[in-house]
């Protein structure tokens, strides 16, 4: 099944800090990194267009603004 997931900027804290607390097992890194994007729907996130994030950049925006 194709997808639209690709590596975006951002990507790689999230995949680092996944590495580092399964102490450097790099496949059980994978496969809990696919884990966490589909359980806590991180996968829209860091989709290719970008969407979601633009979206929530915004409204973080609009909540901060004075």
């Amino acid at each position: 099944q194709p997808s639209s997931l690709g590596y975006v900027q951002g990507m790689n804290f999230v995949a680092g800090v996944i590495l580092a607390s399964l102490q450097f097992n790099e496949e059980a890194a994978f496969w809990a990194m696919l884990q966490v994007f589909e359980r806590f729907q991180l996968r829209s996130l860091f989709d290719t267009s970008t969407l979601k994030f633009r979206l929530l950049t915004f409204q973080i925006e609009v909540l901060l603004r004075d």
